[in-house]
This record gives structure tokens, sequence and C-alpha cells, in this order.
């Protein structure tokens, strides 16, 4: 059985950036996560939304 690597990420928040420590939290309780996931949730979110905004500059521009 392989072992598999489990990647590390460290992130290092501001003194600017506290404030929203405080907002993953209440978002960790709502959706019963642990902070790891929901920063990555939010992630994925983001992404997607700029994936679907980069396809929808493509296809206005095709069709122009």
């Amino acid at each position: 059985m392989e072992r598999t690597k489990q990647q590390k990420l460290c992130l290092n928040v501001s003194r600017r950036n506290k404030k929203m420590i405080e907002k993953l939290e209440v978002l960790m309780l709502e959706k019963n996560l642990s902070m790891t996931d929901t920063v990555f949730q939010i992630i994925k979110k983001e992404y997607e939304a700029y994936e679907n905004k980069q396809l929808s500059r493509k296809l206005i521009g095709s069709m122009r």
C-alpha cells in the first residue's frame, strides 16, 4: 500500500487581516468544516467564479 504524502500549507495572518479569522471561524461553524476545508472551499468557489467569468468573456468575444 502506498503512503500518500500530506502537503502542508502555512498561512500567516497580518494584523490587517486578523478580523478575517473571526469571519472564517463563523463559516467553519456554519458549514461544520475544519479551517483548512473552509479555506479551500472558499478558494474553490472563487476559482470557479473566475473560470466562469473567463469563459463568458471568451464567448462574448467570439460573438463579435
